[in-house]
């Protein structure tokens, strides 16, 4: 029997790996896919096609973020924009088609216009290192941000169709302030699950159809001040189970006001909370039945308070209802209490219980 020598099984393997079939001519085929035009496929895709490169950058349109700019060329993932401030102004959205190439824009992006569609074209985009406004749109929600995960300031102001945050899953870092205001429609935070710091103030108002702060339980401390104020529907605070300190920056004083949310009824999402680094005011909110942070028991970690306590005309606790707060509760540096008559008293003399029916 004749044996078979190893050059010839070198060849079977060879042919057997693809060598021994022709290949388009000009490719280098790196990729192993399939090059039936003969183009070079640095992409690694399936070019039966002709590469078309409109703007003569040398980087086919698939593979080409802005395919009518050739200084704008390649994937997204390796552009800083940095000819800041930036304007998606609907109807005629100036920048729109740049930023489109945009991972990383070094300053301000504003997006506004009641006629913009959608934010699709801003899908590369992973960090805002200025303030990114989103300001009067009909937008339903923010799709098309996914990728966003740090901002300075993030500004989402009277928009009267948002609903939801949806596009916002990714956002771990607001390193200056979070404004979420006067959005007529927006029911819940939910999106912001991956959110976990406030640098500077964190508002929340004026929100009419936000009943309830799910979505905030990643967020364990606020810079400066957190401020609730007039979102008419809003119940609890639940969402807020991880918030440990406010004004955490250092140097910095923070507040904490909850003020004229008109269907507040506990504060029981706060039971986490340990440091005030400024005044403390609940103040009109006229369903709100007592202030023990859980249950009906005060809080299980003392809460330090750095500056003044302000309670007044919250409609279901009576008058000098204070004194809710203060067992286990410490209180450095303290003025005197105002209680719920607007009356300044020592702390000890705020000593009703009641609630009122």
């Amino acid at each position: 029997m004749k044996k078979t020598g190893p050059s010839l099984l070198l060849a079977v393997l060879v042919c057997w790996l693809g060598s021994c079939y022709p290949q388009a001519p000009g490719d280098d085929d790196s990729a192993g896919d399939d090059d039936t035009a003969g183009d070079d496929d640095t992409a690694g895709d399936d070019d039966s096609a002709p590469c078309v490169d409109s703007d003569g950058d040398g980087f086919c349109a698939e593979d080409d973020c802005n395919d009518a700019d050739s200084s704008l060329n390649g994937p997204s993932t390796y552009q800083v924009c940095d000819q800041a401030p930036y304007y998606i102004v609907a109807p005629d959205a100036p920048d729109l088609a740049y930023l489109r190439c945009c991972n990383q824009i070094q300053g301000d992006l504003t997006i506004s216009g009641p006629s913009l569609a959608d934010l699709s074209a801003l899908a590369p985009l992973k960090d805002v290192f200025g303030a990114l406004s989103i300001l009067n749109t009909n937008l339903p929600n923010l799709g098309g941000l996914d990728n966003l995960r740090y901002v300075y300031d993030l500004v989402i102001d009277d928009n009267d169709a948002l609903v939801h945050l949806g596009g916002l899953e990714n956002l771990g870092t607001v390193n200056g302030s979070l404004s979420i205001r006067d959005n007529l429609q927006l029911s819940d935070l939910g999106a912001l699950t991956q959110l976990w710091d406030v640098g500077e103030h964190l508002q929340i108002e004026r929100n009419d159809a936000l009943t309830g702060l799910d979505g905030l339980q990643g967020l364990s401390q606020v810079g400066w001040d957190l401020l609730i104020w007039d979102n008419n529907v809003l119940t609890g605070l639940d969402g807020l189970q991880g918030l440990s300190q406010v004004g955490s920056q250092v140097g910095e004083l923070g507040d904490l006001s909850i003020w004229e949310n008109d269907r507040l009824s506990s504060l029981a999402g706060l039971a986490s909370l340990t440091s005030i680094d400024g005044d403390l005011e609940i103040s009109s909110n006229v369903d709100l039945q007592r202030l023990f942070w859980s249950g009906s028991a005060p809080p299980a970690v003392p809460i330090f308070l750095a500056g003044s306590f302000t309670c007044t005309d919250n409609g279901r606790i009576c008058d000098g209802d204070v004194v809710h707060l203060l067992p286990g509760f410490t209180l450095t540096g303290l003025p005197p209490v105002v209680c719920g008559n607007g009356s300044s008293l020592p702390v000890g003399d705020c000593s009703s219980v009641a609630v009122c029916p």
